[in-house]
């Protein structure tokens, strides 16, 4: 024997026969929208298409896409007219700094140095950033010898 409903049936048709949303019906009964979906199920009903939420829902990143490319604008704007460094535009913008740098990146701005020039020691990062000195093939083979007659000794 099956379980008595606890929502009133034709409400829940008449409700949706109306042009409202499952959800809207649920808030209306007081039932949640499952239920709602499963009494249309169980009375043969199909599902309305959501056409004007994918509307909706386009639009929606329509406007985020747009946003993003006055923003992009916006940052590059700073850093090539303004000369603000990476972390001063992050600051002003209320962004984080990989965002910054993904947007120059977007805009065309590239951050590789050029092939021969080095960095400044005074202003160098940790190492792990960057890849060791240059070292002569005396100095590595001096090394490696070094290295063989310690672990020889």
């Amino acid at each position: 024997m099956s379980r008595p409903r606890k929502y009133p049936l034709h409400a829940v048709l008449d409700l949706y026969a109306t042009g409202i949303s499952q959800a809207e019906v649920g808030r209306q009964l007081g039932l949640h929208h499952t239920t709602v979906a499963y009494a249309l199920r169980a009375a043969g009903i199909e599902p309305r298409m959501r056409l004007p939420l994918m509307r909706h829902k386009r639009e929606k990143q329509r406007a985020i896409a747009v946003v993003t490319a006055r923003r992009r604008i916006e940052v590059v704007r700073l850093y090539v007219e303004e000369k603000l460094s990476t972390p001063q535009i992050a600051a002003r913008l209320h962004l984080g700094l990989t965002t910054v740098y993904e947007h120059l990146r977007a805009g065309g701005i590239s951050f590789m140095r050029p092939k021969g020039v080095r960095v400044r020691k005074d202003i160098r990062l940790p190492n792990r950033y960057y890849p060791p000195e240059p070292v002569s093939k005396v100095e590595r083979l001096l090394a490696l010898a070094a290295r063989k007659k310690g672990c020889a000794a």
